[in-house]
């Protein structure tokens, strides 16, 4: 199993969550709008494994979010 091949055996990973969205457009919005919240709590950075910002789709033509996402 390449998993287990001792040159893997220093590599540090950060552990991965994710929720199953069945809606296409659901899941577009919801990455947008986890991105755009984490930019807002982190200076506008991207984070690390998401270095693009989703899809332009659910965001106003000045890249800002529509309300309805921007609600907690």
């Amino acid at each position: 199993m390449r998993s287990r091949t001792t040159e893997r055996n220093d590599w540090d990973f950060d552990p991965i969550e994710y929720s199953i969205v069945p809606n296409p457009d659901d899941q577009v919005k919801w990455e947008d709008y986890w991105i755009e919240r984490f930019k807002a709590d982190h200076a506008g950075k991207r984070p690390f494994y998401n270095r693009v910002s989703g899809s332009a789709k659910h965001r106003g033509s000045e890249g800002e979010q529509h309300d309805d996402l921007c609600r907690e």
